[in-house]
């Protein structure tokens, strides 16, 4: 392996230590920062390489802009699609000075206990079929840029989210962008912001939604697109908008104000099983209806909130309080 401070890097947050990471990178070898330290990479980075390994030991890197087999136009990769055994762990990336971008790849790569702060595009991917982007562990935060953070945008098999944490306090909570992606998996995640998924299919396992947020579906090409929710829970004014033919609940939660328009209908979806929305009470425990109970009398309730308690209505009257 190598290390920043073998080409000259400082480490102080002030000194620019990008020419020192441009070295490392160009080794191919493992780059091993120092923890607790701070390098402060404010040129931008651009290298051909194929292989990126670092080690951050839970350092800072600030500002930093790394741009990976990208051809000038930045429309597809350099060198031939590489094997996926490129890993970035443990840093923090803090676009503290705004960079336009974090990382910008043409290569596999999977993020290990990652965190991003003040940057408009976090990651994002260039080439036809880039597949295997991983992120584990990672939080993304404070995201207050105009374009979707992490960006997928190229067609490509296999990205995951796994225990991720998308929120903050940004200005803008637009978080992820999945377009033309098959199988991207999102597993145990929590999503306080936005996501927009175009001619994907997209399957969330164990997710929590919250906040004032939305999932939508994009663009005219929602015959091409799939998602399947497992074991999922909304919370608050989350609100999906999809196609009804597109979109699978399985054991789904629904938390009182939360907002699923599948088809102009509020709370329902032909293709749903074994879901219920729990109604908050201040005198006892939830209750819930279930949603099958009421596809299967085609009776689609509207909300409507009664003091401190609310009411399900359908064409028969209340079906839940």
């Amino acid at each position: 392996y190598v290390t920043p401070e073998q080409f000259g890097a400082i480490g102080d947050g002030v000194t620019d230590d990008s020419e020192a990471f441009r070295q490392a990178i160009e080794t191919e070898k493992p780059i091993v920062c120092t923890y607790g330290k701070k390098y402060n990479c404010i040129t931008e980075i651009v290298t051909e390489k194929t292989t990126i390994n670092i080690i951050g030991n839970r350092c800072m890197l600030k500002n930093f802009n790394l741009k990976i087999n990208v051809n000038s136009g930045e429309t597809s990769w350099i060198n031939a699609y590489p094997v996926p055994n490129s890993t970035i762990q443990d840093v923090n990336f803090n676009g503290t000075d705004k960079p336009e971008y974090c990382i910008k790849t043409g290569i596999p790569i999977k993020f290990l206990n990652c965190k991003w702060d003040f940057y408009d595009i976090m990651v994002k991917n260039y080439g036809s079929y880039m597949d295997y982007i991983v992120f584990e562990n990672c939080a993304f935060k404070n995201h207050s840029g105009t374009h979707y953070a992490i960006d997928l945008a190229y067609l490509g098999d296999q990205h995951v989210f796994r225990e991720c944490d998308f929120g903050g306090t940004g200005e803008n909570r637009k978080f992820v962008s999945f377009s033309g992606c098959q199988s991207a998996t999102i597993i145990n995640c929590l999503f306080a912001g936005d996501h927009i998924i175009y001619s994907s299919n997209v399957v969330f396992i164990g997710c929590h939604m919250e906040g004032v947020s939305s999932i939508t579906v994009g663009g005219d090409k929602t015959w091409n697109t799939i998602l399947h929710f497992i074991d999922c829970y909304f919370w608050d004014m989350y609100t999906l908008s999809l196609a009804e033919s597109s979109s699978f609940f399985d054991s789904c939660t629904f938390y009182i104000s939360h907002q699923c328009i599948v088809g102009g209908r509020d709370y329902t979806s032909y293709n749903q099983k074994n879901c219920k929305i729990l109604c908050a009470t201040t005198s006892g425990p939830n209750s819930y209806v279930n949603l099958d109970d009421l596809v299967n009398r085609k009776e689609f309730p509207e909300r409507t909130e009664l003091s401190n308690r609310c009411v399900y209505q359908s064409s028969k009257g209340a079906v839940a309080q």
